[in-house]
Order: C-alpha cells, then sequence, then structure tokens
C-alpha cells in the first residue's frame, strides 16, 4: 500500500470519527435532563389524572422531568407569579375566556414551538375546538378535553308514565310534551318530579342557545347580539318551562330534597330528562352503577334558518407560561396531555373524556380503550356531536359576557325581567365594555 493510501485511509477514519463524535455530541444535548414544572388547580378526584399525565409524559421522554403541583387558587396566582419570575413552565387553565384574558402578558403563544413537534398534526384537531384556542393570530393553548353535550334520560321514569325512547329531539314542543308528561305533584302542590331542566349544562345559557341556532357576538359587525331571535327564544322556553313546574320558588324547593347528600334525582326517578357531559357519564357509573338510561344527540331547536345548532366548544386548556425556560419541553408536554398519549392515560380510558384529537377518538374507538361502562353508541354519538360543536367569540370581554348571559337566567326565573328585555341589558352593557377595552 503506498503512503498516499494510507494516509488517505487515516484521514477518511478521522473524518469518520469527527462526524460520529459530532452526532454523540448533538444526541448528548438533545437529551440533556431537562425539568419542568405544571400547576394544576385540581383536588380528587381529576387530580389522579394530572399525575398519570406527567407519569405517561416522563415515560416516552425519560429525559424530561414534570414536577406537579395542584395551586387550588392558580388563576388568582398565576399573573402574580409571572409577574415575579417564580411561574411555572405549563398550567392547566379553566376556560377559553382565560385563555383570552392570559394571552396578554401571562401565557407563551404555541406557534414557534408547536412546528417542532412531530407529533403536532392540527388538521386532525375537532375544528370548533382549535378555533377556540387561537386568539390575534396566535395558538395559546390546547384543549385539554372535548366535552360533549347528551340529552339523558332515566328509564324508571320513562316506563312509569310509558314513554318511549326517541333518536332525536329536533322539536322543542315534542321534549315539551315529554317534559310536561314526566312532570309529577303531591296531593299538596308540590312538585315531587321534574320532566326536563336545562340546568347544569356546562356554558350555561351560552350553550343552550347555541343549541337553538342562537350567538352572541358578530363578527363582522363587531357587535353584541344577545337579542338575535334564537337568544331570546331559548330563555322564553326556560322561563315557560319553569312557570310549568310553579315557577322558580317551587323548583328550589323541589331541588333542596336531593341536595346535602341526597343522591341525584335522575338516579331516583324523580327527574326525567337532564343534559349530561362526559363528567355526568363517570359520576353516574360510579355512584350508580345499576342506573338505566337512554341517551340521544342534544336537542336541536327553533327555527331551521337561525343559524347552525350545535354545542359550544366547551373546554380547559393547558398553557405554556410566560417566561418558561424551557418552552419547547412544555410545549411537548402540553400536546402530549392533550392530543397524545398522555390523554389517553390521564383521561380517555379512565373517565372517558374525548380528545380535541379526531384521530385519537376514532384509534380508541376502534381499540375499545374507552372505559367498558361506556357503550359504543354513547361514544360515536359523542364524537359526531363535537364535529358540529361550535367556538367561542374571540373578544376580550369573553368572560363578561358569559357571566352576563348566564345571569339573566335567574332574572328571568324569578320574575324580575322579561328574556328580552334581560339580553338587552347585555347587549347594552357588555357593548359598551366591549368599545372601553378595545379603545384603551
Amino acid at each position: 500500500m503506498s503512503q498516499v493510501d494510507t494516509r488517505s485511509r487515516l484521514g477518511l477514519t478521522a473524518l469518520v470519527v469527527s462526524f460520529l463524535l459530532l452526532v454523540w455530541a448533538i444526541g448528548a444535548v438533545a437529551q440533556e435532563p431537562v425539568e419542568i414544572e405544571f400547576w394544576h388547580p385540581y383536588g380528587p378526584p381529576w387530580d389522579v389524572g394530572m399525575e398519570l399525565a406527567a407519569e405517561a409524559f416522563m415515560e416516552d421522554y425519560p429525559h424530561i422531568k414534570v414536577i406537579v403541583n395542584r395551586v387550588a387558587d392558580l388563576h388568582t396566582k398565576l399573573p402574580v407569579a409571572v409577574a415575579g419570575g417564580t411561574a411555572p413552565d405549563v398550567a392547566h387553565i379553566f376556560g377559553v375566556h382565560r385563555l383570552i384574558g392570559y394571552s396578554d402578558g401571562v401565557l407563551e403563544p404555541l406557534d414557534p414551538y408547536l412546528e417542532r413537534i412531530p407529533e403536532w398534526k392540527p388538521a386532525e384537531l375537532i375544528p370548533g375546538f382549535l378555533s377556540s384556542m387561537e386568539y390575534s393570530g396566535n395558538i395559546w393553548g390546547l384543549p385539554t378535553a372535548a366535552q360533549p353535550t347528551s340529552l339523558v334520560w332515566s328509564r324508571d321514569a320513562f316506563d312509569a308514565v310509558g314513554l318511549a325512547d326517541v333518536e332525536g329531539w329536533s322539536d322543542e314542543n315534542l321534549l315539551l310534551e315529554y317534559s310536561r308528561r314526566l312532570t309529577q305533584f303531591d296531593s299538596s302542590g308540590n312538585l315531587e318530579r321534574v320532566g326536563f331542566l336545562p340546568a347544569g349544562i356546562w356554558g350555561g345559557l351560552f350553550n343552550w342557545a347555541y343549541h337553538w341556532g342562537g350567538g352572541f357576538y358578530d363578527e363582522e359587525s363587531g357587535k353584541i347580539t344577545a337579542t338575535a331571535d334564537a337568544n331570546v327564544a331559548a330563555l322564553s322556553w326556560i322561563e315557560d318551562l319553569y312557570d310549568r313546574y310553579g315557577g322558580a320558588g317551587s323548583v328550589s324547593a323541589w331541588q333542596q330534597k336531593f341536595s346535602g347528600g341526597g343522591s341525584n334525582p335522575l338516579y331516583l326517578g324523580n327527574q326525567g330528562m337532564a343534559l349530561f357531559s362526559h363528567y355526568h357519564f363517570y359520576a353516574a357509573q360510579d355512584a350508580a352503577p345499576d342506573w338505566e338510561y337512554g341517551f340521544a344527540p342534544p336537542p336541536q331547536m327553533g327555527d331551521p334558518n337561525w343559524g347552525p345548532k350545535g354545542i359550544v366548544t366547551h373546554t380547559d386548556a393547558h398553557v405554556v407560561v410566560k417566561g418558561s425556560e424551557h418552552p419547547l419541553e412544555a410545549a411537548m408536554f402540553v400536546v402530549h396531555s392533550t392530543v397524545g398519549e398522555g390523554f389517553l392515560k390521564r383521561s380517555l380510558t379512565r373517565t372517558g373524556h374525548p380528545s380535541s384529537s379526531i384521530a385519537l377518538n376514532l384509534r380508541a374507538l376502534n381499540e375499545d380503550l374507552f372505559p367498558d361502562w361506556m357503550p359504543q353508541e354513547l361514544v360515536a354519538q359523542h364524537l359526531d356531536v363535537l364535529l358540529r360543536a361550535r367556538a367561542w367569540p374571540k373578544i376580550p370581554v369573553l368572560g363578561e359576557l358569559t357571566s352576563a348571559v348566564n345571569a339573566t337566567i335567574g332574572q328571568v326565573i324569578n320574575k324580575q325581567l322579561a328574556p328580552r328585555a334581560a339580553l338587552e341589558e347585555v347587549d347594552r352593557t357588555i357593548q359598551a365594555l366591549l368599545e372601553e377595552t378595545r379603545s384603551r
């Protein structure tokens, strides 16, 4: 072998060794141990899910340690912690209105980190839920669950009055007729069994009005639209229902029978129908595993020309907090715990919560990963309902709007204001607040 060949081989060997050392060095840096802190506000039983999300993430990313802390007053402490430089990397926050409010200085936009995460596939998310996470051109969090709505009824109550199951409730008069037949008073005129109460639904009147094709903000005109015909009809329907039960006082006295440790009236046959979300089914199988119920998609009420009918995209969010020293790793945890393997272990397989990821839900349905107590027909119904969910308005006063809208139920059933007058007050006060906020 010539001296030139020897030098060439030695040079090539040195080049290969240098390359391998460089690859090793890059890998070592990529796997350098990282620690992130995660705040959530939950007590039992939901705190278990937060711990499971962290455990699942650390199994897949062993170089990233997640410190989980329960902070009961998280929503008060988080902005203060950000200002003081003591905030966590990730947080679980309640409500889209807080996501919007916190976008101004409390949260990191996720966009620059999501594009670096291979597991992030936005096309697989339910459109309405992804839209609810977007504000002012950025994604500020990811939905911690996609919360469907179902109409549920007690089979004991139905059997008692000879009512048959109904597959779809597109006629408000049919729902009212079933409610009338289920309602029962004792010999003294006290309410013993109610038919249907649109109470306990996530989002309150805001969500109920969406079932009628209503809406509370017009993006094109920039106007609050609380007095839209669908909204007025939805609130008037509730008022009429309470009147049939003898008024708000009569309903309140009936509800007191089941408070303070009393069982849910649905399980006892003292309530005929209700609106359920995923967590209601979880609670029912735990508290009354032998309770027999029927279910159908949520009612589609009112004039078909009023607008698209569907639930509001009610969800909480996992977010990356401003000032995080490890925002990429924090965003990886957000993705994993909401639309990835962490969500399967945290919620879906335990409590039946669907994800905002269509692909993850379909995989769970095909592989039979939902809990045994949740019928596959109910899972399929949930997924269909979620695909038609409508996003919240993208306005900085969403929290104030939601509170004002939902307060009108009490004003109306207690005969303080008529439905349209109550909603006119919402239009007036929230529009003024919106204009003031935008002028700052």
